[in-house]
């Protein structure tokens, strides 16, 4: 037990089932914003449900494309959910905030 109490991504997974939205967005998003497909999934979920941040279907998609794009499956069943919820211009712009996302995960 000791180990899951020192783990940030366990604490996160924890905070998620929990309900506490708020702790778990703020745990996963520097696991999401270091390239973790799985914490980029969910913060997507998060902004698409308004869980913990406010709701924001730009940023769901910005989420879901960068997760989507690493091959996660459930970003890609997210991202088409909100797809339809933004115009051409703003799908555009968070395809390539996505990707930026990406590169910067990368270290390129």
């Amino acid at each position: 037990m000791r180990r899951r109490e020192n783990d940030p991504l366990a604490d996160a997974e924890t905070a998620y089932k929990a309900g506490d939205y708020s702790r778990a967005a703020a745990r996963f998003r520097p696991f999401a914003e270091s390239g973790n497909s799985t914490a980029q999934a969910r913060m997507g979920e998060f902004y698409s449900k308004g869980l913990g941040v406010p709701q924001n279907n730009f940023q769901a998609y910005i989420w879901y494309s960068a997760a989507a794009n690493a091959g996660n499956e459930d970003a890609k069943a997210g991202k088409q959910r909100i797809d339809p919820l933004l115009q051409p211009a703003e799908k555009q712009q968070a395809e390539k905030l996505a990707e930026r996302l990406s590169r910067t995960a990368r270290g390129r």
